[in-house]
């Protein structure tokens, strides 16, 4: 757990221009209608020698019916493409389709493996619910002009270093970050290591503590050659999520329904054979 992020409240932004028309959507249907007498089959008068032929292939004039498709599919590309029909978002009242975006006014601070501060950033993190974010506001909110695409962090940092509230990195993968002012915090974040005590020869036990607010997510991944064998938190075998740079990550969401405590933790690791020799620190 080298890496503590605090975020402040969630915004969301939504685009009020356009139709309720989903251009993506439309081209696909389209795509399926031509697909569907190119492969589907049927039975041939003679089904002894030709059990299955293409439906296509039974009509008396088959070019004119893939031209009359074409020319629809053509027609449906150039609507979506030259008129406003294939804006896919709406500020209608009557048939809203707004373009939604959840912003994480985020404070992070980034620590080596001996503590100290490597890093401390603070700014907006853009989680893209779409693939026109966050480009397609541009003209209507100019700060999305130093919106940097987040690659580099994933590398390096676990869960790239954002407050993800949820283990979803493999769906919500493309995000943005745009560098801002620290955003006010009324209750901070601080997590303790209580005990660090050796069980056995390959089996170390560490325990925190952390205090903050009434919702908190918490995310570590092993070392090489380290496993996690057990937690205070449930007596069931803990259940790792992707990989992270070939190793095991696990989150933790935490929840609490009135004033938070202080919420005391403990993890057991155990190393493996061909690092037992190895030292834990």
């Amino acid at each position: 757990m080298s890496n503590s992020h605090k975020s402040g409240r969630q915004h969301s932004l939504k685009c009020a221009k356009g139709t309720w028309c989903c251009p993506v959507c439309t081209v696909v249907q389209q795509g399926e209608i031509e697909s569907i007498p190119a492969s589907s089959y049927g039975v041939h008068p003679n089904a002894l020698r030709f059990p299955r032929v293409p439906l296509i292939l039974l009509v008396k004039n088959p070019e004119r019916i893939l031209s009359i498709l074409s020319g629809m599919f053509l027609i449906s590309v150039g609507l979506l493409i030259l008129t406003p029909l294939g804006f896919p978002y709406s500020g209608d009242p009557a048939a809203p389709a707004p373009q939604r975006f959840m912003i994480a006014h985020a404070d992070r601070v980034f620590h080596d493996a001996s503590g100290a501060v490597k890093q401390h950033t603070t700014g907006y993190w853009i989680v893209d619910m779409d693939q026109n974010s966050p480009h397609s506001v541009k003209s209507l909110v100019p700060e999305m002009e130093n919106a940097e695409l987040v690659e580099e962090d994933c590398v390096q940092e676990l869960y790239c270093g954002m407050p993800y509230l949820m283990p979803v990195l493999t769906f919500i993968w493309k995000t943005h970050w745009i560098p801002g002012p620290p955003p006010l915090i009324p209750v901070q974040t601080t997590l303790f290591l209580n005990k660090s005590e050796m069980i056995s020869n390959d089996y170390k036990r560490l325990t925190f503590t952390i205090t903050g607010p009434d919702h908190l997510g918490v995310m570590f991944s092993p070392f090489p050659g380290v496993k996690l064998e057990r937690w205070s938190l449930d007596e069931r075998e803990p259940l790792a999520g992707p990989k992270w740079n070939e190793r095991d990550t696990y989150f933790i969401y935490y929840a609490y329904a009135s004033d938070p405590e202080p919420w005391t933790f403990s993890i057991d690791l155990k190393k493996s054979i061909s690092e037992q020799y190895a030292s834990w620190e």
